[in-house]
């Protein structure tokens, strides 16, 4: 049996918080969140890493808004489809877009986010091989 090798790490395709347009002056901040459960919970978790909430012990990678259980500074959360979350920017004061999206609506996720998830994401992708196909 040939084993599977890895020929190299791809692009790990991060998700970073953007600033949105919103005029809103209701005191609430509202950040867009990807609404499929995985870039969900990738968002939450990034949102909790730098202490803009907390969730739920044992939420991990299926955390959803309601998984949210301290939300100190009153975060209104927007949920939309991952690939739309850019057309919302001016409607929302925040955004957490996945790179890919962000890069097709002109804004460099290096550059141009507030956060941006780390190098070591668990999210990365891997091209990989058999054995001898190299």
């Amino acid at each position: 049996m040939k084993k599977i090798v890895s020929l190299l790490l791809a692009v790990i395709l991060v998700l970073s918080l953007f600033a949105g347009c919103s005029s809103s002056k209701s005191g609430s901040v509202t950040i867009a969140v990807p609404n499929d459960a995985t870039n969900e919970a990738r968002a939450l978790l990034l949102l909790q890493e730098k202490g803009y909430i907390k969730l739920k012990d044992g939420a991990g990678i299926t955390a959803t808004i309601q998984d949210i259980a301290e939300n100190p500074h009153n975060i209104e959360f927007k949920e939309v489809e991952a690939a739309q979350i850019p057309n919302t920017l001016k409607d929302v004061d925040y955004a957490i877009i996945n790179s890919n999206y962000a890069i097709s609506a002109n804004l460099n996720p290096v550059k141009d986010s507030l956060i941006i998830e780390g190098s070591a994401s668990a999210y990365s992708n891997i091209l990989a091989v058999k054995e001898g196909n190299e």
